[in-house]
């Protein structure tokens, strides 16, 4: 909504339906319109976890430290644990690329 030339939010409802902004970059005004990806954004934001933090148990014998710092994180396929173990090994192999 425009409001003494400013855009704003639309706050009918408590809540932002939408985000509204403006800004000047280079002379010339920019307006960015942000909608949200689902319509009960509040609720899955704001929902508990559906596991407790720190309730899993870190593995006894780890194989190596990724799989001790990473091994209790909650993926449904247990590809997408080992590719993150890969890339954290690497990224620490070389940390300045």
């Amino acid at each position: 909504m425009l409001s003494g030339g400013q855009l704003t939010p639309d706050r009918s409802d408590g809540g932002p339906k939408h985000g509204l902004s403006q800004r000047q970059s280079g002379g010339r005004s920019q307006r960015h319109l942000l909608y949200p990806l689902k319509r009960n954004w509040k609720q899955v934001l704001c929902a508990e976890p559906r596991v407790a933090l720190c309730s899993t148990t870190r593995p006894e014998m780890p194989a190596d430290w990724t799989e001790e710092e990473f091994g209790t994180v909650p993926f449904f396929d247990e590809r997408l644990k080992q590719r993150l173990f890969t890339l954290a090994a690497d990224f620490f192999a070389q940390p300045g690329s």
